[in-house]
């Protein structure tokens, strides 16, 4: 960031922390600081360190012009002595709950970004490429299928609902389910990484609003089968993306370029 900023260029930082991720042994300047443990000491690590970003971003004058994204690549640790939890609802990594599937977000880009706005609508991890590269100034490739969508409007707080309703989610290359909205269609279940997983024969259509631990596979007396028609649509929609231009295989080269169908 100072030799960017002194050579007046942008600068892109991937600031990969290994907390919270297991191991979860601090440093020894935070070992027993905070009284509640190493997973808490490690919190107070990653906190720290964070903050020395933003408290150099202040000290170079680029904190006001400069988009800095703050969040989790997956829900919480489940081997011991390491768990973590996921807050309000359940599961861990390696699963299709929420507590796999949503991760905190904190976004700071001053003049753009309304403060201390929040929101419970849906944005996939896809979209962060779309939408900090149009924020960059430019715009993604249009060479491939794109599946990430520009979420500048409902992130500057110009409309309130997300550009994205939904999504199908996966377990390497099986399909665990789709979300739309506050809905889920479960197709196999598994509550933690260290549980097996099970195929539903049929599938449970869960009612996250009143059902966040998703412990009831219908939320009876209703039973919701209106909702297949957005959960197809969306299966329709990846659908037709593939038949467009077939999956980026596993260990692809970095200029791997897709190849399109007719």
């Amino acid at each position: 960031m100072k030799r960017s900023v002194a050579a007046k260029k942008p600068f892109f930082l991937y600031f990969n922390h290994s907390m919270m991720h297991m191991p979860t042994i601090p440093r020894a300047e935070f070992k027993g600081k905070s009284g509640q443990g190493e997973w808490a000491d490690c919190l107070l690590e990653l906190d720290s360190d964070f903050g020395a970003v933003l408290d150099t971003l202040k000290e170079l004058g680029v904190d006001d012009n400069t988009i800095v994204v703050f969040s989790g690549d997956n829900g919480p640790e489940e081997l011991e002595p390491w768990r973590g939890h996921s807050g309000f609802f359940d599961g861990s990594y390696f699963t299709g709950m929420e507590g796999s599937l949503r991760t905190p977000c904190l976004i700071r880009y001053p003049g753009r970004v309304p403060p201390g706005r929040q929101s419970n609508e849906v944005v996939h991890i896809t979209d962060m490429f779309t939408t900090l590269a149009r924020w960059a100034g430019t715009d993604a490739p249009s060479d491939r299928v794109i599946d990430g969508v520009d979420q500048r409007d409902f992130l500057e707080g110009k409309q309130e609902a997300s550009a994205r309703d939904g999504f199908p989610y996966w377990m390497g290359d099986t399909l665990y389910g789709v979300k739309w909205r506050n809905f889920k269609m479960v197709m196999y279940l598994q509550r933690s990484s260290l549980e097996p997983s099970l195929k539903l024969a049929s599938p449970h259509i869960v009612n996250l609003t009143v059902d966040p631990k998703e412990r009831k596979a219908i939320d009876l007396p209703y039973m919701h089968s209106w909702t297949a028609v957005h959960f197809g649509e969306i299966l329709k929609n990846f659908g037709a993306s593939v038949k467009r231009e077939a999956l980026i295989p596993a260990g692809a080269p970095l200029d791997h370029v897709p190849a399109r169908r007719a």
